[in-house]
């Protein structure tokens, strides 16, 4: 799934449009609210998709990581069902989530960050 053609870059952007918002309204698990899908990687064969999430750090979906993955591969066949309702594409892909820590990483260096002008500004 590293190579994208202009086809398999189209479809990830449109299931990445899709699922977002899909994803935060349409299930009725709360703390899926918190998540975000951050990249749509499909396969050549447009069979299968890797969709890589993230949760927003502090919120009870990130206190929850390993509840939210379960939910959303639970949902991964609705969501699926959605798509092909939505959507003009002869195959939606298989989903298969996986989480993305990018979010994670970006909070503890503005926490590092901070933590370095706190100090220098104390004259430490």
């Amino acid at each position: 799934m590293s190579r994208q053609t202009g086809r398999t870059r189209r479809v990830s952007e449109l299931l990445q449009q899709e699922l977002g918002p899909m994803v935060q309204q349409e299930l009725r698990d709360p703390r899926l609210t918190w998540v975000s899908i951050l990249a749509v990687d499909v396969a050549p064969d447009l069979q299968s998709a890797r969709v890589r999430y993230s949760c927003m750090p502090g919120t009870e979906a990130a206190e929850a990581g390993d509840e939210v993955q379960e939910s959303l591969d639970r949902a991964a066949g609705y969501l699926r069902g959605l798509l092909s309702r939505r959507l003009n594409l002869r195959n939606i892909p298989e989903l298969r989530f996986v989480y993305d820590d990018a979010l994670d990483h970006a909070d503890r260096i503005n926490w590092l960050l901070s933590s370095l002008n706190h100090g220098e500004s104390n004259g430490e």
